[in-house]
């Protein structure tokens, strides 16, 4: 009965992992509002973490027992997954919908980026934790190396294949258009740009998941830094409520840029931000170059 129970757990620490790696865009906003690391720091430690709940229901299920340690660290992701429950559940429910969102995320481009490393990484462990038929009970001194070599092989095998979105990139289009030429062309009745202050504008379509992903994660530095100063540029407003509820940007306010003002500034491509200093353009990310990454999250996370 122990045995089954520990099966149980076992599968929901893999499962755990599993979804974390799915909806890897809300894990990492649920590490940046519990622990607050900078943004270059964010997609390693979320992917080493799932390896690692992975990895520890695995040991479970296989029946190791690498002495104390192995406790304490399902200790910690015990405590994590339930602050995932609470953050989930009452703190932010809007987040649930990516349950249902395109599967795409699963056999896309991510699958290639850390899925076969990590897989290869756990079989590894697992061809090791089995012996070859004999006892699953695997010395304690091997799986203290093998871990701490696998989570840093896969933390390099990462920053190998992803640099571009872990440091700076060049926006390949910048706006034509100046703050007030862009004011000039915000709809009546909504909030013109002051020229005075600082702030951070995104141009973002209603339907882009990019947008979205990029709005979740500014409202959400947005809550650490309430005086940071952010606005939605839209080209129409028609489901904007829908929208900024998704992205638990509801806090955020909007204009909507009217004619062919938008097309100019985002050159086609969303999103489109940038950072203005007392009305001056100073940084632009444009999405044709997908430069609004993490390095750029870093930056504005640095803004007070």
């Amino acid at each position: 009965m122990k045995y089954i129970f520990q099966i149980f757990i076992g599968l929901g620490l893999i499962a755990s992992g599993f979804f974390h790696q799915y909806s890897m865009q809300v894990f990492e906003i649920r590490i940046f509002e519990l622990l607050g690391f900078d943004w270059h720091i964010i997609p390693i430690f979320g992917r080493i973490w799932s390896a690692l709940e992975m990895y520890l229901g695995l040991t479970l299920i296989l029946r190791i027992n690498p002495k104390k340690i192995h406790t304490y660290l399902l200790a910690l992701v015990a405590l994590f997954v339930l602050y995932d429950t609470i953050w989930d559940l009452f703190i932010n429910k809007n987040q649930l919908y990516i349950a249902i969102w395109p599967f795409y995320k699963i056999v896309g481009q991510h699958f290639v980026y850390y899925k076969i490393p990590l897989a290869v990484l756990l079989l590894i462990q697992v061809l090791m934790d089995l012996r070859l038929g004999k006892s699953t009970d695997l010395p304690w001194k091997w799986v203290k190396f093998v871990f701490p070599v696998g989570a840093l092989a896969f933390t390099f095998i990462y920053n190998a294949i992803l640099p571009r979105d872990l440091k700076y990139v060049e926006s390949v289009h910048a706006s034509p258009l100046n703050l007030e030429e862009i004011n000039q062309q915000i709809k009546e009745g909504f909030d013109k740009v002051d020229p005075e202050s600082d702030c951070l504008l995104m141009f973002v379509s209603l339907g882009c998941s990019h947008c979205l992903d990029a709005t979740k994660k500014v409202a959400a530095i947005k809550r650490k830094h309430p005086n940071l100063n952010v606005r939605l540029m839209l080209f129409n407003d028609k489901k904007a409520d829908v929208f900024k509820l998704y992205a638990n940007a509801e806090e955020l306010d909007h204009s909507v840029v009217v004619g062919n003002a938008f097309l100019e500034v985002t050159g086609g491509s969303v999103p489109h931000i940038m950072y203005l200093e007392k009305g001056e353009i100073t940084h632009e990310w444009s999405g044709k170059s997908g430069s609004f990454n993490y390095d750029a999250l870093s930056f504005v996370q640095s803004l007070k």
